[in-house]
Formats: C-alpha cells, sequence, structure tokens
C-alpha cells in the first residue's frame, strides 16, 4: 500500500493542466472580476467627505454648546466676606458643641463600664498572683 501511495504521488507530481484549461479559468475570472477604477474611487472620496462632514458638524456643536453654558457663579454674584465668616463661625461652633457633648457621654461610658471591668480584673489577677493555690 504504501508503494503504491508513493507511486500515486510521484504521477501527481508530474501532471499538468492543459493549456486550454487555464485559458478558460482565467477568462472566466477575468469575467467575473468586478469593475475597478472609477467607482473605486467614488466610493473612497465619498467616505472621506462624510468623515469631513461628521467632524465638522460635531465641531461646530461643541462650539455652540460651549456659548450656551451659563456664567460661573462666583462671576455673577457678589460675595459678602463678612456673611461669610459668620456662618462659618456658626458652624464650627455647632461641630464644636457636638463634639464635647460627645466627649462627655465617652467619658460617662468609659468610667462606668470600663474601668470597673479592669480594676477588678487586676484586682482577680493580683490576688491570684500573690495567694497561689
Amino acid at each position: 500500500m504504501d508503494e503504491n501511495l508513493q507511486r500515486l504521488v510521484r504521477d501527481l507530481r508530474k501532471e499538468r493542466c492543459p493549456a486550454s484549461v487555464l485559458e478558460n479559468v482565467s477568462r472566466r475570472i477575468s469575467a467575473e472580476r468586478p469593475a475597478s477604477g472609477r467607482f473605486r474611487y467614488v466610493n473612497a472620496g465619498a467616505i472621506t467627505a462624510l468623515v469631513l462632514l461628521s467632524i465638522a458638524v460635531i465641531w461646530q456643536w461643541q462650539i455652540n454648546r460651549e456659548d450656551r453654558t451659563p456664567a460661573p457663579l462666583a462671576a455673577a454674584t457678589e460675595i459678602n466676606r463678612s456673611k461669610t465668616a459668620e456662618e462659618a463661625g456658626t458652624a464650627l461652633a455647632y461641630i464644636g458643641q457636638i463634639l464635647l457633648e460627645a466627649s462627655g457621654r465617652s467619658k460617662d461610658v468609659i468610667l462606668k463600664d470600663a474601668v470597673p471591668p479592669l480594676r477588678n480584673s487586676f484586682e482577680i489577677a493580683k490576688t491570684k498572683l500573690m495567694n497561689p493555690i
């Protein structure tokens, strides 16, 4: 079987296509090939024009959008510095009062809830160390 396969491969390598078949194939290929030239350039030009037109439209839209934006608030209204300072002082006083109340509550919680158990555990540990069983 191997010898037959090798002989078949050698015979296929020697085979050549007749010239009439090659001519017939080249005629069919040239007949089925799309017409190139003018239409290809027209399509490329149309796509280029469409891209440029889109860029111009987007650019004009951005310019018009920037023109419609309102003026900044700081330029439109006059800043009253004394009123701003007074409001900032009131806000800081309120925050300070809240922090003082929170610290007072924390102090009470620590003294009433955390210190006695720690003191008791310290006394228990000291008693165990001083009086071993």
